[in-house]
């Protein structure tokens, strides 16, 4: 591999992922710490590997309430691990320029479902959503935004950045870093 990659392999160490290094062989933990999920009948380790979690549907115990001040929050029905899988953020993917125009159709609605997966798409989880929807901004979140590729598509799946507790809202920063997005702290 050239420095570029290991610069990146390396980077993406940043999250532990100790537990799956004994229910995957080290070319799939090597494939999942590039942030790359394992293709069912493909994978090396066959029907065991543990780096399948977005095909899978397999997330954390999670619930949806709602609190004081608003709308539905998302929680942790158990002790979620620092770096362990949440959820995937699922919706009906569509281009930017009918994510924009949804927007504007809804103008002055409270609230908005879309997460960009690349700078033509957008995950739209207003209609089509699961319980990710649900999680709510935070400026110090429990949980990260990880794009992964599985079979040639673009997932999003929350991760936790820390030990969530049982009953902890599950949290992540919407701006994702970007230093133009304006957010109303409650």
């Amino acid at each position: 591999m050239d420095g570029d990659v290991w610069t990146r392999l390396r980077k993406s160490f940043s999250l532990p992922r100790n537990s799956w290094v004994s229910s995957i062989g080290t070319d799939a933990l090597i494939v999942a710490q590039m942030q790359v999920g394992c293709v069912r009948g493909k994978c090396a380790t066959g029907g065991h590997c543990s780096n399948q979690m977005m095909q899978d549907g397999l997330n954390a115990m999670l619930s949806v309430r709602r609190l004081p001040g608003k709308e539905m929050s998302l929680f942790a029905s158990q002790q979620i691990s620092p770096g362990g899988f949440v959820c995937q953020y699922t919706g009906e993917v569509v281009r930017s320029a009918v994510y924009q125009r949804r927007q504007m159709e809804l103008k002055g609605a409270k609230n908005y479902y879309g997460m960009t997966i690349t700078s033509n798409e957008v995950v739209d989880a207003r209609v089509f959503g699961n319980v990710a929807r649900s999680a709510n901004h935070s400026c110090q979140p429990n949980c990260v935004v990880e794009r992964w590729d599985v079979d040639g598509e673009t997932c999003c799946g929350l991760f936790a950045k820390r030990l969530i507790e049982n009953d902890e809202e599950i949290t992540f920063d919407y701006g994702g870093g970007n230093a133009t997005t304006r957010v109303r702290a409650g």
